[in-house]
């Protein structure tokens, strides 16, 4: 008989942010999106015109293999979302929308994580305002597998720089030691603690043997 056993695979729970539609939906049973080989794209601020998702989902396109891409912003709406959507159902490119979690610093935080995890480019923020048609695949991040459900999604085996992904585990572990020092609320303590944890400690995969 099997053994049920778990391993630990190097990746990141979004909570609460799962697919935004089901027509994105891959795999009919689970009712989740499943791919392999993504590619990220991430903004600072809510994708709404078509004229904002055109041009990169022109570019993958024009990638050889044409990868899956998973948009992830504050908000993916308007022509933005329509448009992306139309893609997937159609087939021309496999997308799928994932709303970035929290809201104002916090949400830039975990922005900043999933970027270093992937190795993508955070577009549309202070630091890089760059136009669409600007766009180059060197922006994007990738992973191994996204999967995605209706209540949660997980970026597995992010192809972000390993040397990056252990200096900012050790700056959080800095900035945690410093805010335990100064006794900062317990929620600023634990979401340091959490962000460490989504950084390093990655996704446990259950296996379930056979009886």
């Amino acid at each position: 008989n099997e053994k049920t056993y778990y391993s630990l695979i190097s990746g990141m729970t979004i909570e609460r942010r799962g697919w935004m539609d089901p027509h994105f939906v891959t795999n009919e049973v689970k009712q989740t999106v499943e791919f392999n080989g993504a590619l990220i794209y991430i903004s600072a601020t809510a994708l709404e015109a078509e004229e904002e998702v055109m041009p990169i989902l022109q570019l993958v396109n024009s990638l050889e293999g044409k990868p899956p891409i998973v948009f992830i912003a504050p908000d993916i709406k308007g022509s933005a979302f329509s448009t992306i959507l139309t893609n997937h159902s159609r087939g021309v490119i496999k997308t799928t929308c994932i709303k970035a979690p929290m809201f104002g610093e916090l949400q830039d935080k975990v922005l900043e994580d999933l970027s270093i995890l992937t190795g993508a480019t955070i577009n549309n923020n202070s630091v890089n305002r760059i136009a669409p048609e600007a766009v180059s695949a060197a922006m994007f991040g990738g992973c191994d597998e996204v999967r995605s459900s209706y209540e949660e999604s997980m970026i597995i085996g992010g192809h972000g720089e390993e040397d990056k992904i252990i200096t900012k585990i050790e700056a959080l572990d800095l900035e945690l030691q410093n805010a335990e020092k100064d006794n900062a609320s317990i929620q600023l303590i634990d979401f340091i603690r959490e962000r460490m944890s989504k950084l390093g400690n990655g996704i446990a995969q259950v296996f379930v043997g056979a009886l």
